[in-house]
């Protein structure tokens, strides 16, 4: 089975407003900025659907998240057009702290293993 599990870091750019259709579901779309660079914004639009509507409530303009989300397509005609329409359906929404992540990027990960220098290299082999 392929994966659909997905996820972005970015920041909220904000949120539209609920729409319930005829048949009580219930939608909402709001953005991500993806990108590092200021002067080249890259706004994505993702959705929210039925019980996860609320979860961007509590998020401010510039906060840095984490979106988890699936693709989600389907394809439709009408008036003898047709085309794939292709959404992107956040499940999960994890704030970041920006300045932490900053921190965290300075320091070497932990794996359990010494780094060989040249104060700690032996010429002993094991061979």
């Amino acid at each position: 089975m392929i994966s659909n599990n997905n996820s972005v870091v970015g920041q909220f750019l904000g949120a539209g407003k609920i729409i319930t259709s005829d048949k009580g579901y219930k939608s909402r779309v709001f953005w991500i900025n993806l990108s590092d660079d200021p002067s080249r914004p890259n706004p994505c639009e993702f959705e929210l659907r039925n019980d996860n509507v609320s979860l961007v409530n509590e998020l401010k303009k510039d906060e840095t998240l984490e979106a988890s989300f699936r693709l989600n397509g389907f394809k439709w005609e009408k008036d003898g057009r047709s085309g794939v329409m292709t959404r992107l359906q956040v499940y999960r929404i994890t704030k970041i702290d920006r300045t932490r992540v900053q921190a965290e990027a300075g320091q070497e990960p932990e794996t359990g293993f010494t780094l060989k220098t040249e104060e700690n290299q032996t010429e002993d082999l094991p061979f």
